[in-house]
């Protein structure tokens, strides 16, 4: 069996066509539909009752108040219990009849802890395809088993929970499959959080960013880390939080970040990564970043602001 866990925060005009498209799986009497009701207004019995007879078995767990998607899932994966999991956004669609027969059958096949697909991100101006993102909880399937042993958890922020969960997996010695095919299709609806995620929240959203990889960070080293991995974010994380303090104005909005940044500086000695990978990362980071914040790459690259000058700020302010 597996458990479908879908977080659910007023949701009610997006929701059925979530629970449509696991409707048309082919393996569908082997799902277990949990909708987490996160503090929405009314609840989703009209949704349960309708689709009752196309699931193994569909049901509402209810929060008393919105505590946020991560909080939500949690309490979905505290109260449920198959083998597998796979988490689906309450706007979000699978893409065909055997997205998830498919996510089962590889995990099944190579014994593995996480399977990672390929999804579609439906913008504005298109749909682009993305390849094996390992931030986003996205066309993934995942070992309840491994996630229990290793006490992964979704932190309780807004934003960048996900990362803090797929990384905590990541950086550890883990067992990881990839699909070469697209199981997801997430929706472009502006009134999700992410979406919603302009420039008034953009502070809020860098600092849960780099506080969500902090947490990823201690949990792997907790567990079975592996150090490489380890390394390499805790460097590309320094650079992503650089290259935001160099392309926005108002640096005393990121005062409140400079405690996680310190820890990730002394966690940078503790766990160092060669020169060699730290000039590719910096120039793959440049990259990511003017596509995501849609910065000017050219202010990215000539900053008057080094990377070496912003670490001894930041330890000196």
């Amino acid at each position: 069996m597996i458990d479908i866990l879908i977080p659910a925060y007023n949701s009610h005009e997006t929701i059925e066509y979530t629970l449509f498209s696991l409707a048309y799986q082919n393996i569908a009497n082997k799902l277990n539909i949990y909708i987490i009701n996160d503090g929405s207004k009314n609840n989703y019995s009209n949704f349960i009752k309708f689709f009752k007879k196309n699931f193994n078995s569909i049901q509402e767990l209810t929060l008393s108040k919105n505590k946020g998607p991560g909080y939500a899932r949690n309490y979905g994966i505290k109260n449920s219990n198959s083998d597998y999991i796979i988490f689906i956004d309450s706007d979000d669609i699978i893409s065909s009849p055997f997205s998830i027969s498919n996510l089962y059958n590889k995990i099944i096949d190579d014994a593995n802890d996480v399977v990672i697909s390929k999804i579609v991100d439906e913008t504005d101006y298109g749909l682009f395809e993305l390849d094996y993102s390992l931030e986003y909880l996205h066309g993934k399937i995942y070992s309840r088993n491994y996630i229990m042993k290793n006490n992964i958890k979704f932190s309780n922020t807004r934003f960048a929970e996900d990362i803090a969960f797929n990384k905590s997996i990541f950086l550890q010695e883990s067992n990881i499959s990839y699909l070469n095919e697209v199981t997801y299709i997430w929706k472009n609806n502006k009134n999700s959080i992410t979406r919603r995620a302009g420039n008034s929240i953009v502070y809020k959203y860098i600092y849960e960013y780099i506080y969500n990889n902090l947490y990823a960070i201690k949990i792997a080293l907790k567990g079975k880390p592996n150090i490489f991995r380890i390394s390499k974010n805790i460097f590309e994380t320094l650079v992503y939080f650089y290259l935001c303090y160099i392309s926005y104005n108002d640096v005393a909005d990121f005062k409140d970040s400079y405690k996680i940044i310190l820890e990730l500086i002394d966690l940078s000695i503790k766990y160092p990564i060669n020169n060699y990978n730290k000039n590719l990362i910096i120039k793959n980071k440049i990259n990511e970043f003017s596509n995501e914040w849609n910065i000017d790459m050219f202010k990215l690259i000539n900053s008057n602001i080094s990377f070496n000058d912003f670490i001894k700020e930041v330890k000196n302010d």
